[in-house]
């Protein structure tokens, strides 16, 4: 194969702006990873972006999509962790200006990819890591939550305030989760919280 099929925009918008196109596939070069796509997802950052609202500016046309699920189909020099045949889920770590990923195929950095476990589909590892990764980070790697603790969601139906009521779970914490409606309180109800 030498092209691919690609979702860009080539100017900002709502979703009519996005079109797919097809464009000549690249080959990953050092530390990069060439990842045949089997899931995508769309989150907030992802509209941002296509609007031209996002902390990065899009250069015109531009690819869209943090989030992917696929196997590995080729790597690049240096890539030591990663293996063709590989299925792997990418993580909030690159640049979607440099790395935008839906389509057919992604090229993305070897170390913003994940591999995941085999009892998940890729629709599964393609929706648990952005989520779950934005709420561990600030938990546990930077307040350092403990046991006992108790911590406040706002928001507390979103998809990154479950994760972090999942995470607080585990962690035994106590948690305050907020939100607007009684149809959100009953999300949180019937998911446990």
């Amino acid at each position: 194969m030498t092209t691919t099929r690609v979702v860009r925009f080539h100017r900002p918008g709502g979703p009519e702006v996005l079109q797919v196109d097809e464009i000549p596939l690249a080959k990953p070069t050092a530390g990069e990873v060439l990842v045949r796509d089997q899931a995508m997802a769309l989150n907030r950052a992802d509209g941002l972006w296509r609007a031209a609202t996002y902390i990065e500016d899009p250069i015109l046309p531009a690819r869209i999509g943090y989030d992917i699920a696929g196997v590995v189909e080729a790597v690049g020099t240096g890539v030591s962790t990663l293996w063709v045949g590989d299925k792997v889920s990418s993580i909030p770590a690159a640049s979607v200006a440099h790395y935008g990923n839906h389509g057919e195929t992604a090229i993305y950095p070897a170390d913003a990819l994940i591999k995941y476990p085999s009892r998940l589909s890729p629709e599964q590892a393609v929706a648990v890591n952005n989520g779950l990764l934005t709420a561990y980070f600030p938990m546990v790697e930077v307040a350092q939550i403990k046991r006992g603790q108790t911590i406040v969601l706002t928001a507390g139906s979103s998809s990154t305030a479950m994760a972090a009521l999942q995470i607080a779970k585990r962690l035994g914490l106590r948690t305050i989760a907020i939100t607007r409606t009684r149809a959100k309180f009953r999300t949180l109800m019937d998911a446990g919280f």
